[in-house]
Protein backbone atom coordinates (compact mmCIF):
# COMPACT_ATOMS: atom_id res chain seq x y z
CA UNK A 1 0.00 0.00 0.00
CA UNK A 2 1.47 3.37 -0.99
CA UNK A 3 1.84 6.24 1.49
CA UNK A 4 -1.10 8.33 0.33
CA UNK A 5 -3.45 5.34 0.31
CA UNK A 6 -2.34 4.37 3.80
CA UNK A 7 -2.89 7.94 5.02
CA UNK A 8 -6.43 7.91 3.57
CA UNK A 9 -7.06 4.57 5.26
CA UNK A 10 -5.95 5.96 8.62
CA UNK A 11 -7.92 9.17 8.14
CA UNK A 12 -11.08 7.22 7.34
CA UNK A 13 -10.58 4.95 10.36
CA UNK A 14 -10.09 7.99 12.61
CA UNK A 15 -13.24 9.73 11.36
CA UNK A 16 -15.30 6.59 11.89
CA UNK A 17 -14.09 6.44 15.51
CA UNK A 18 -13.99 10.19 16.07
CA UNK A 19 -16.31 12.23 13.81
CA UNK A 20 -15.34 15.29 15.86
CA UNK A 21 -11.92 15.15 14.15
CA UNK A 22 -13.42 15.96 10.75
CA UNK A 23 -12.42 19.64 10.66
CA UNK A 24 -8.88 18.86 11.86
CA UNK A 25 -8.44 16.09 9.29
CA UNK A 26 -9.74 18.22 6.42
CA UNK A 27 -7.47 21.05 7.55
CA UNK A 28 -4.43 18.83 7.09
CA UNK A 29 -5.43 18.12 3.50
CA UNK A 30 -6.05 21.81 2.81
CA UNK A 31 -2.35 22.46 3.46
CA UNK A 32 -1.78 20.65 0.13
CA UNK A 33 -2.95 23.77 -1.69
CA UNK A 34 0.01 25.64 -0.22
CA UNK A 35 2.59 22.82 -0.31
CA UNK A 36 1.75 19.25 -1.27
CA UNK A 37 4.92 17.69 0.18
CA UNK A 38 4.64 19.56 3.49
CA UNK A 39 1.05 18.34 3.76
CA UNK A 40 1.93 14.71 3.02
CA UNK A 41 4.81 14.69 5.50
CA UNK A 42 2.63 16.29 8.18
CA UNK A 43 -0.20 13.84 7.62
CA UNK A 44 2.13 10.84 7.66
CA UNK A 45 3.68 11.96 10.96
CA UNK A 46 0.28 12.82 12.45
CA UNK A 47 -1.39 9.51 11.66
CA UNK A 48 1.64 7.54 12.84
CA UNK A 49 1.51 9.33 16.20
CA UNK A 50 -2.29 9.13 16.26
CA UNK A 51 -2.14 5.35 15.81
CA UNK A 52 -0.10 4.92 18.99
CA UNK A 53 -2.06 7.53 20.94
CA UNK A 54 -5.38 5.85 20.16
CA UNK A 55 -4.02 2.44 21.18
CA UNK A 56 -2.73 3.78 24.49
CA UNK A 57 -5.96 5.71 25.14
CA UNK A 58 -8.10 2.66 24.47
CA UNK A 59 -9.74 4.22 21.38
CA UNK A 60 -8.29 1.51 19.18
CA UNK A 61 -7.60 -2.20 19.60
CA UNK A 62 -4.97 -4.53 18.23
CA UNK A 63 -6.03 -7.62 16.27
CA UNK A 64 -6.83 -10.55 18.56
CA UNK A 65 -6.68 -8.17 21.54
CA UNK A 66 -2.89 -8.12 21.46
CA UNK A 67 -0.90 -6.49 24.25
CA UNK A 68 -0.42 -2.79 23.62
CA UNK A 69 2.77 -1.91 25.53
CA UNK A 70 4.95 -4.61 23.90
CA UNK A 71 3.52 -3.50 20.54
CA UNK A 72 4.46 0.12 21.23
CA UNK A 73 7.90 -0.96 22.44
CA UNK A 74 8.49 -2.78 19.14
CA UNK A 75 7.45 0.33 17.22
CA UNK A 76 9.78 2.47 19.31
CA UNK A 77 12.67 0.10 18.61
CA UNK A 78 12.19 0.50 14.86
CA UNK A 79 12.17 4.29 15.15
CA UNK A 80 15.27 4.27 17.37
CA UNK A 81 17.32 1.95 15.15
CA UNK A 82 15.96 3.10 11.80
CA UNK A 83 15.45 -0.56 10.89
CA UNK A 84 11.92 -0.27 9.53
CA UNK A 85 10.33 -3.62 8.70
CA UNK A 86 7.02 -2.33 7.38
CA UNK A 87 5.23 -4.25 10.12
CA UNK A 88 2.90 -3.11 11.47
CA UNK A 89 1.86 -1.29 8.32
CA UNK A 90 1.78 2.05 10.13
CA UNK A 91 5.60 1.93 10.19
CA UNK A 92 5.56 2.93 6.52
CA UNK A 93 4.25 6.32 7.65
CA UNK A 94 6.93 6.53 10.33
CA UNK A 95 9.71 5.74 7.86
CA UNK A 96 8.37 8.15 5.24
CA UNK A 97 7.87 11.11 7.57
CA UNK A 98 11.16 10.61 9.41
CA UNK A 99 13.09 10.47 6.13
CA UNK A 100 11.38 13.66 4.91
CA UNK A 101 12.05 15.46 8.20
CA UNK A 102 15.71 14.42 8.32
CA UNK A 103 16.20 15.89 4.84
CA UNK A 104 14.81 19.22 6.11
CA UNK A 105 16.59 19.16 9.47
CA UNK A 106 18.97 21.98 10.36
CA UNK A 107 22.06 21.65 12.59
CA UNK A 108 20.85 20.84 16.10
CA UNK A 109 17.61 19.22 14.94
CA UNK A 110 16.92 15.60 15.79
CA UNK A 111 13.53 14.50 14.42
CA UNK A 112 14.21 10.88 15.35
CA UNK A 113 14.60 11.88 19.00
CA UNK A 114 11.46 14.00 18.73
CA UNK A 115 9.51 10.93 17.64
CA UNK A 116 11.03 8.89 20.48
CA UNK A 117 10.14 11.64 22.98
CA UNK A 118 6.55 11.63 21.72
CA UNK A 119 6.31 7.87 22.17
CA UNK A 120 7.84 8.00 25.65
CA UNK A 121 5.49 10.69 26.95
CA UNK A 122 2.46 8.84 25.53
CA UNK A 123 3.54 5.69 27.38
CA UNK A 124 4.05 7.76 30.54
CA UNK A 125 0.56 9.21 30.09
CA UNK A 126 -0.88 5.71 29.69
CA UNK A 127 0.76 4.57 32.92
CA UNK A 128 -0.27 7.77 34.70
CA UNK A 129 -3.86 7.08 33.72
CA UNK A 130 -3.73 3.53 35.05
CA UNK A 131 -2.46 4.75 38.42
CA UNK A 132 -4.53 7.97 38.55
CA UNK A 133 -1.24 9.69 39.30
CA UNK A 134 -1.39 13.23 40.67
CA UNK A 135 1.30 15.74 39.65
CA UNK A 136 2.38 19.00 41.25
CA UNK A 137 2.13 22.32 39.43
CA UNK A 138 5.81 22.15 38.45
CA UNK A 139 5.50 18.53 37.34
CA UNK A 140 2.47 19.36 35.20
CA UNK A 141 4.33 22.23 33.54
CA UNK A 142 7.19 19.86 32.69
CA UNK A 143 4.71 17.24 31.49
CA UNK A 144 3.03 19.76 29.16
CA UNK A 145 6.39 20.70 27.67
CA UNK A 146 7.34 17.06 27.19
CA UNK A 147 3.97 16.36 25.58
CA UNK A 148 3.80 19.18 23.07
CA UNK A 149 7.37 20.40 22.44
CA UNK A 150 8.52 17.39 20.35
CA UNK A 151 5.31 17.58 18.32
CA UNK A 152 6.01 21.24 17.59
CA UNK A 153 9.57 20.42 16.56
CA UNK A 154 8.22 17.85 14.10
CA UNK A 155 5.70 20.36 12.75
CA UNK A 156 8.16 23.23 12.48
CA UNK A 157 10.86 21.14 10.80
CA UNK A 158 8.28 19.86 8.34
CA UNK A 159 7.11 23.40 7.61
CA UNK A 160 10.67 24.53 6.96
CA UNK A 161 10.30 27.11 9.73
CA UNK A 162 13.19 28.98 11.33
CA UNK A 163 11.51 28.44 14.71
CA UNK A 164 11.64 25.44 17.02
CA UNK A 165 9.70 24.53 20.15
CA UNK A 166 12.41 26.09 22.31
CA UNK A 167 11.69 29.45 20.65
CA UNK A 168 8.03 29.32 21.70
CA UNK A 169 7.98 27.38 25.02
CA UNK A 170 4.89 29.30 26.14
CA UNK A 171 2.90 27.69 23.35
CA UNK A 172 3.38 24.13 24.65
CA UNK A 173 2.60 25.23 28.20
CA UNK A 174 -0.55 27.06 27.09
CA UNK A 175 -1.77 24.06 25.13
CA UNK A 176 -1.43 21.87 28.19
CA UNK A 177 -3.18 24.35 30.46
CA UNK A 178 -6.01 25.23 28.09
CA UNK A 179 -6.71 21.65 27.00
CA UNK A 180 -6.65 20.49 30.63
CA UNK A 181 -9.45 22.93 31.47
CA UNK A 182 -11.34 22.27 28.23
CA UNK A 183 -11.35 18.50 28.74
CA UNK A 184 -11.52 18.52 32.53
CA UNK A 185 -14.71 16.46 32.85
CA UNK A 186 -13.82 13.86 30.23
CA UNK A 187 -10.25 13.51 31.50
CA UNK A 188 -11.32 13.13 35.12
CA UNK A 189 -13.84 10.44 34.21
CA UNK A 190 -11.12 8.60 32.28
CA UNK A 191 -8.70 8.83 35.22
CA UNK A 192 -6.44 11.53 33.77
CA UNK A 193 -5.72 14.05 36.52
CA UNK A 194 -4.46 17.41 35.29
CA UNK A 195 -5.39 19.42 38.36
CA UNK A 196 -2.24 20.12 40.42
CA UNK A 197 -1.74 18.27 43.68
CA UNK A 198 -1.62 21.58 45.57
CA UNK A 199 -5.06 22.60 44.26
CA UNK A 200 -6.63 19.25 45.12
CA UNK A 201 -5.31 19.51 48.68
CA UNK A 202 -6.72 23.02 49.16
CA UNK A 203 -10.05 21.87 47.73
CA UNK A 204 -9.96 18.74 49.94
CA UNK A 205 -10.38 16.53 46.89
CA UNK A 206 -8.70 13.25 45.93
CA UNK A 207 -8.36 11.11 42.78
CA UNK A 208 -11.40 9.22 44.09
CA UNK A 209 -13.58 12.36 44.12
CA UNK A 210 -16.48 12.35 41.69
CA UNK A 211 -16.52 14.44 38.53
CA UNK A 212 -19.36 16.51 40.01
CA UNK A 213 -17.31 17.25 43.13
CA UNK A 214 -14.45 18.42 40.95
CA UNK A 215 -16.45 20.65 38.63
CA UNK A 216 -18.51 22.17 41.44
CA UNK A 217 -15.49 23.02 43.61
CA UNK A 218 -14.97 26.78 43.92
CA UNK A 219 -11.24 26.19 44.36
CA UNK A 220 -11.05 24.26 41.09
CA UNK A 221 -13.09 26.93 39.32
CA UNK A 222 -10.71 29.67 40.47
CA UNK A 223 -7.72 27.55 39.41
CA UNK A 224 -9.26 26.99 35.96
CA UNK A 225 -9.98 30.69 35.50
CA UNK A 226 -6.42 31.59 36.45
CA UNK A 227 -5.02 28.97 34.04
CA UNK A 228 -7.01 30.47 31.18
CA UNK A 229 -6.32 34.12 32.01
CA UNK A 230 -2.59 33.53 32.16
CA UNK A 231 -2.69 31.41 29.01
CA UNK A 232 -4.54 34.12 27.07
CA UNK A 233 -1.88 36.69 27.95
CA UNK A 234 0.88 34.29 26.91
CA UNK A 235 -0.84 33.30 23.65
CA UNK A 236 -1.32 36.90 22.58
CA UNK A 237 2.37 37.47 23.20
CA UNK A 238 3.59 34.35 21.40
CA UNK A 239 1.60 35.29 18.28
CA UNK A 240 4.08 38.08 17.65
CA UNK A 241 7.04 35.69 17.47
CA UNK A 242 6.16 34.02 14.17
CA UNK A 243 8.02 35.53 11.21
CA UNK A 244 5.52 37.09 8.80
CA UNK A 245 7.61 35.77 5.92
CA UNK A 246 6.66 32.21 6.94
CA UNK A 247 3.09 32.40 5.71
CA UNK A 248 2.17 28.74 6.12
CA UNK A 249 3.67 28.54 9.62
CA UNK A 250 1.80 31.70 10.63
CA UNK A 251 -1.46 30.37 9.18
CA UNK A 252 -1.25 27.05 11.02
CA UNK A 253 -0.18 28.51 14.36
CA UNK A 254 -2.67 31.34 14.15
CA UNK A 255 -5.33 28.69 13.66
CA UNK A 256 -4.20 26.79 16.74
CA UNK A 257 -4.02 30.01 18.74
CA UNK A 258 -7.44 31.25 17.66
CA UNK A 259 -9.01 27.93 18.62
CA UNK A 260 -7.61 28.18 22.16
CA UNK A 261 -8.52 31.86 22.48
CA UNK A 262 -12.06 31.10 21.30
CA UNK A 263 -12.46 28.53 24.09
CA UNK A 264 -11.00 30.92 26.67
CA UNK A 265 -13.37 33.71 25.61
CA UNK A 266 -16.36 31.37 25.84
CA UNK A 267 -15.43 30.13 29.30
CA UNK A 268 -18.01 30.87 32.06
CA UNK A 269 -15.90 33.46 33.88
CA UNK A 270 -16.47 35.82 30.95
CA UNK A 271 -20.25 35.67 31.25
Amino acid sequence: MDIETLIVKEATSLLIRRPDKFKHTVGQYLVSFADCEVSRTGRAAYFFIRYMDDLLDGDRRLPNDGQILPHIAAIRSQVETGDFTGEPEIMKLAAYSLDALQKKARPGDNPRQDFLDVIDIMVFDHQRLQDKQVLTTDQLAKYYQQTFAPVHNIMLIGLGSSLRASDIPDFSLCQGRVYSVEHLRADWKAGIINIPEEILKIAELTPQSTCEEITESSVVKIWAENELRESKTALLSVQTRFPLSEKLTCRIYNGLTKSMLKFIDRYPFNH
